[in-house]
C-alpha cells in the first residue's frame, strides 16, 4: 500500500477510534462525574505503565526486524506471543502481592479496582505488540482492525453497564476487562489459522531484537512518564476530581495528536523497510504537517470553550483553561513524534532516548513545583513546555542525519501549497483509491 493511502487509512481508523473513545470519556464524565472520571483516568494510567515496562520494546523492534528480515515472521510473532505471556502475567502476580501498598499512589482509587484491571494484562500487551507486528508486516489493513476493535467494543460495554444497566465503576472495570481477553484470545486464534502467529522461541532471535528494542523501551518508558505521570501528581496534590478535570483537557489536546501520530506509524515502517534515504521524505511530511496542524490547532483554541460545555458538560469547564495551555505543546509534540519515528527507522540512535530522559526530568521538576501552586493549570504549563524542549532537541539532531535546512523541516514552499490540497482531496476520495 501506498505512503498516503497507509496514512489515510490509518488516519481514519484513529480518527474514528479517538472519537469513539471521547463518546467514551463523555459518557463517563456525564454518568460517573469529575470523580468517577478521574478514577478511570488512573486506572488506565496506571494500567499502561505496566504494559509499558512490560513490552521490552517489543513494539517497536518488531516492526524493524520484520522489515530488516520478513522471512523471520513467524519467529518473530512466536517471541512476542511468549513476552507478553510471561510478563503479563508476571504483572499480575506483583500486583497481587503488592496491591495495599499501592494505595500511596492510588489516593482514593480504591485498590480493588486495579487487581481486576491487571488481571487483562497480557492480554493487552499481546493486542500493543501484534498490532504493530502487522504494521512491520505492512499489513496496514490488519494492522488498523486490531487498533480500532478495542476502542469500539469498550464503547458497547461501557454503553451496556453505565447507561443501560445504571452500574458503576466496579462492574465497568469487570466488563472491560473479560472484554480484552475475549479480544486477545480471539487475536491468537484468528492469526494462528491464518499462519501468522508462530509459537516458536529462538532465544538468538530475541538477544537481537532486544538489543535494539530496549532503546526503544527506555524511550517509550520516558515518553509514557512524561505524558502520563502529571495526572497521578494532579490526583495525589490535589484530589481525584481534579485529575478528572484534567484528564479532560488532556484527552482533548491528544485528539490533535491523531494525524501526527498516524504519519508517524507509517514513517517509522517506511524508513526501517528501505535502504533508500528517506530524508526528504521526513522533510516533506513535516512541512505538510506544519501547516495542517497549525490551522487546527488555531481553531480548536477558538472554539474549546464549547467543545468542552457540549461534549462534557458544565461541570468541566474548568478544563478550559489547562487545554488551552496544552495546545502549543501538543503541536511542539507533534512534530517531535514524527522526527523521532524517523530516527526509529535509522536504528533509534541515542537520542531517541536522551531526549525523553531530559524531557522526563524537566516534567517532573515543573510539575512538582507548578501543581501544588497553580493546581492543573501548572501541570499543562508543565508539559507544554517540556514538548518543545523535546522538539528543539530532535529537530536540531534530525536536521543533521538528514543533511537538510531548518527551512526544509517547517516552512512549505509555494509551490507544495497546491500539493497540500491534492493530498487532502486524495484523503476524502481515498475509498476509491486502488491499492
Amino acid at each position: 500500500m501506498r505512503f498516503l493511502p497507509s496514512v489515510s487509512l490509518t488516519f481514519i481508523t484513529r480518527i474514528t477510534g479517538s472519537f469513539l473513545s471521547a463518546v467514551s470519556a463523555i459518557i463517563v464524565a456525564r454518568y460517573l462525574g469529575p470523580e468517577g472520571k478521574g478514577i478511570l483516568a488512573i486506572l488506565i494510567i496506571l494500567m499502561g505503565i505496566f504494559i509499558q515496562i512490560g513490552n521490552l520494546g517489543l513494539h517497536a523492534s518488531t516492526i524493524y526486524f520484520v522489515g530488516k528480515r520478513p522471512g523471520e515472521s513467524r519467529n518473530i510473532s512466536g517471541i512476542a506471543f511468549w513476552i507478553c505471556v510471561v510478563l503479563g502475567g508476571l504483572a499480575i502476580i506483583i500486583t497481587i502481592f503488592s496491591g495495599e501498598k499501592l494505595s500511596f499512589l492510588l489516593k482514593e482509587v480504591p485498590v480493588k479496582f486495579l487487581l481486576i484491571f491487571i488481571i487483562s494484562a497480557p492480554f493487552q500487551l499481546y493486542i500493543l505488540v501484534y498490532s504493530n507486528f502487522l504494521l512491520g508486516l505492512g499489513k496496514i489493513l490488519d494492522f488498523n482492525l486490531l487498533e480500532f476493535l478495542p476502542r469500539a467494543l469498550t464503547l458497547i460495554i461501557l454503553i451496556l453497564i453505565v447507561v443501560y444497566f445504571g452500574k458503576g465503576i466496579h462492574e465497568l472495570v469487570a466488563g472491560w476487562t473479560a472484554l480484552y481477553i475475549f479480544i486477545g484470545v480471539g487475536a491468537v486464534i484468528y492469526y494462528s489459522f491464518l499462519k501468522i502467529q508462530g509459537f516458536g522461541f529462538h532465544l538468538d532471535l530475541l538477544r537481537d531484537m532486544l538489543r535494539y528494542g530496549i532503546k526503544s523501551y527506555i524511550a517509550c518508558i520516558l515518553f509514557y512518564f512524561i505524558n502520563r505521570f502529571d495526572q497521578i501528581l494532579v490526583n495525589y496534590f490535589v484530589g481525584i476530581a481534579q485529575a478528572g478535570i484534567y484528564s479532560v483537557a488532556v484527552q482533548c489536546a491528544e485528539f490533535l495528536l491523531i494525524l501526527p501520530v498516524s504519519i508517524g506509524a507509517i514513517l517509522f515502517q517506511r524508513v526501517s523497510s528501505s535502504r533508500e534515504d528517506k530524508g526528504e521524505l521526513t522533510a516533506k511530511v513535516s512541512r505538510h504537517t506544519i501547516f495542517v496542524l497549525l490551522i487546527i490547532c488555531i481553531l480548536t483554541a477558538l472554539f474549546s470553550h464549547y467543545i468542552i460545555k457540549i461534549l462534557f458538560g458544565a461541570r468541566f469547564l474548568p478544563s478550559v483553561i489547562p487545554f488551552l495551555i496544552l495546545i502549543p505543546g501538543i503541536f511542539f509534540l507533534s512534530l517531535e513524534s514524527i522526527y523521532m519515528n524517523d530516527l526509529a527507522g535509522r536504528g533509534l540512535p541515542p537520542v531517541t532516548y536522551i531526549t525523553p530522559a531530559i524531557g522526563l526530568i524537566i516534567n517532573i521538576t515543573l510539575n512538582l513545583i507548578l501543581i501544588p501552586r497553580v493546581g492543573v493549570a501548572g501541570a499543562s504549563i508543565a508539559a507544554s513546555i517540556t514538548y518543545f524542549i523535546m522538539f528543539f532537541i530532535s529537530a536540531v539532531y534530525l536536521r543533521r542525519v538528514i543533511n537538510k535546512r531548518f527551512s526544509d523541516l517547517f516552512l512549505p514552499n509555494p509551490k507544495e501549497f497546491g500539493d497540500i490540497a491534492q493530498q487532502l482531496i486524495s484523503f476524502f476520495r481515498i475509498q476509491n483509491t486502488r491499492y
